[in-house]
């Protein structure tokens, strides 16, 4: 099988989508024989991203780059939409050519630029298979956040490419099963090929043990439960109730930590020194070494999503606080991918007001937290494992006329949680 991945970013890029392609291509290239071939930019997520050549091998996957010229970094609209542009109008042509010159059978876009699908479904008319890993679903997640400042119209006209895109295509890979019921329902794609295959944790960790240090270093004591927010802090998360809970929980032995950054934090650090909230501290985004300190010195994890937005996205966040054995309290809807596995397993809370997370942190004790963790921990071995996610793409792209690889049903993983 030969398969063209196209992807605006791609390793050494830091963008998240270009490090989950780049560990789904190096695994389909090393574990399953794919000859996998990439069609990205230079790495341009940042303005000052470090060189790639052209072209190169990496880790068994060649791949093939186009130069982004002044079209580098995120900081205003107009960059951004440039090196949209700029990406897009080269890739159509590299794609073609790729796949003509190597015998490319399978085609698979991801959602960096937004329309990179348009380019699969040219190749699908050629004869090539077309794979869309949806892991935003647009233009809907900029509606749902607001953020969005074109005219309805042209939302309107984006919307309707999108089906017709999405509708071309043979199979569609979403993170849960809310985004397939969007894909579904709103786009009108047929349900047989839309499949679920979640991400993994990103750090994927080893279950961690207390780091003593690093909680001495938080101002933690021994009876102290140190709840954890790590990640963006932006519009797509609800965090008042966590400071609402904290204000309750003034005079008990918890403490709150948010690690990261997003539009939302200055907002949050003003209300806490206005409401003289003394139990709730914030840090920058760490490097990973001492992130996973910091996470090993949490007893449990919150993981926020808006209601509603579970039919957009997933807070794959989640998955690297599983790896490393931490409790999730989940304050987002119950019908949110994230949700139901916590629930399912009992691995943390789902949570819908702050009184119920004062109630969650007040009644469980520390011990019963780790007891807690060592679920989600077991959970994520047997669902979430990069290898075992890894292998459901490989089982997918395989089908059809290709050697199948085996991979875990829901009902097998219900069946081992209990």
């Amino acid at each position: 099988m030969k398969l063209l991945l196209v992807n605006q970013y791609f390793e050494p890029d830091i963008a998240a989508s270009g490090q989950i392609a780049a560990d789904i291509c190096r695994s389909l290239a090393k574990d399953f024989g794919i000859e996998v071939h990439v069609v990205t930019g230079e790495p341009s997520y940042t303005e000052k991203e470090i060189a790639a050549p052209a072209f190169e091998e990496r880790d068994g996957v060649f791949i093939h780059r186009i130069p982004m010229g002044k079209s580098r970094g995120r900081m205003s609209l107009s960059t951004r939409a440039r090196g949209y542009l700029r990406f897009l109008k080269h890739a159509k042509r590299l794609a073609k050519r790729i796949a003509n010159e190597h015998g490319i059978d399978t085609v698979m876009t991801m959602t960096n630029p937004p329309f990179v699908a348009a380019i699969g479904s040219d190749l699908k008319k050629r004869g090539l298979r077309f794979v869309f890993a949806v892991h935003d679903i647009h233009p809907d997640v900029l509606i749902a956040t607001g953020w969005s400042k074109l005219p309805k119209p042209i939302l309107h006209l984006w919307n309707e490419w999108s089906k017709r895109l999405l509708r071309n295509t043979d199979e569609v890979i979403v993170l849960g099963d809310a985004m397939k019921r969007t894909i579904v329902d709103d786009k009108g794609v047929d349900e047989s090929k839309v499949h679920v295959i979640p991400l993994w944790g990103r750090p994927e960790l080893p279950s961690v043990s207390v780091d003593e240090g690093m909680r001495a270093e938080l101002g933690c004591g021994s009876k102290d439960k140190l709840i954890l927010f790590a990640g963006n802090m932006g519009i797509m998360h609800p965090l008042d109730p966590i400071l609402d809970a904290a204000k309750q929980l003034i005079d008990e032995s918890v403490k709150f930590l948010f690690l990261g950054d997003g539009e939302k934090k200055p907002a949050m650090t003003q209300r806490v020194e206005c409401e003289r909230i003394p139990n709730v501290s914030f840090m920058p985004f760490q490097s990973e070494e001492k992130f996973v300190r910091i996470l090993a010195a949490a007893d449990a994890c919150i993981v926020t999503l808006e209601p509603g937005l579970e039919k957009v996205a997933v807070p794959s966040r989640s998955f690297t606080f599983m790896s490393a054995g931490k409790p999730i309290i989940a304050i987002m809807s119950e019908r949110s991918f994230v949700a139901k596995a916590v629930h399912e397993s009992g691995c943390g809370w789902v949570i819908r007001d702050p009184n119920e997370i004062v109630d969650a942190i007040r009644e469980t004790t520390r011990e019963e937290m780790k007891s807690m963790g060592m679920l989600a921990r077991r959970v994520y071995d047997f669902r979430y494992r990069k290898d075992k996610v890894i292998r459901q793409y490989a089982d997918l792209l395989l089908r059809n006329g290709y050697a199948a690889v085996s991979s875990c049903s829901d009902s097998d993983v219900a069946a081992d949680v209990a």
